[in-house]
């Protein structure tokens, strides 16, 4: 049985730009805003609302608009919903909200409409919510140098059955400013999916996304 699997769709979110698999094709200079944008970005980048985008922390907003950057609804057929996974790597994990309720701690007034976001795996919840998706969620905390480990975490539930797609990557706020965030995201699906390849995924999965998406 064919192990390996087909990079279905794949996003990218840093300091400079938002890119995907569905078209998007924007820079935060553009928006005005730095990344992951602010209240507005969801409807100036995709063109419609999203009731709950304004309250997320930093972490989750990057990851529902790299997710949202994917294209799932187009990609992944609805049947398949059940047993997607999500699988996300990070090392900073929610710093940007446990520094505001932190902060918040010793003022007047509590910070309680964040305290839901100092855990890291909270930003899984929204993305699953979103879209749909039912299948395990995990959240690992790994070493700055070991961003591939979501992925490889993906590759094995594929290849051991237990999902037939997965949301994999890396979301992290930046160490010199935890206001900021990156995400590198891909679609991974089982080779039976039958779903289009974009790029061969082996070897690096970090180049692999940017093959996808940086041609």
């Amino acid at each position: 049985m064919n192990s390996v699997p087909v990079l279905a769709a794949a996003a990218l979110l840093d300091a400079e730009r938002l890119v995907g698999t569905d078209g998007t094709r924007t820079s935060w200079s553009d928006l005005g805003v730095p990344a992951p944008g602010d209240g507005r970005t969801f409807r100036a980048v995709f063109g419609r609302g999203d009731e709950t985008f304004r309250r997320l922390d930093v972490a989750s907003r990057a990851l529902v608009l790299a997710a949202e950057a994917l294209g799932l609804p187009r990609v992944l057929p609805a049947a398949h919903h059940d047993r997607t996974a999500i699988v996300l790597a990070t090392t900073l994990g929610c710093l940007d909200a446990d520094r505001q309720f932190a902060q918040s701690l010793g003022a007047e007034m509590l910070d309680a409409p964040v305290f839901p976001y100092t855990l890291p795996s909270t930003c899984l919840g929204e993305l699953a919510l979103r879209h749909g998706l039912r299948g395990a969620g995990v959240c690992l905390s790994v070493a700055p140098d070991d961003g591939g480990a979501g992925f490889a975490e993906a590759v094995r539930l594929l290849a051991t059955g237990e999902a037939d797609a997965v949301v994999a990557g890396v979301v992290d706020v930046s160490r010199a400013d935890p206001a900021t965030c990156a995400v590198t995201l891909a679609l991974l699906a089982a080779p039976r999916l039958g779903l289009p390849s974009l790029a061969p995924w082996r070897g690096d999965p970090f180049a692999a996304v940017r093959a996808a998406l940086l041609p």
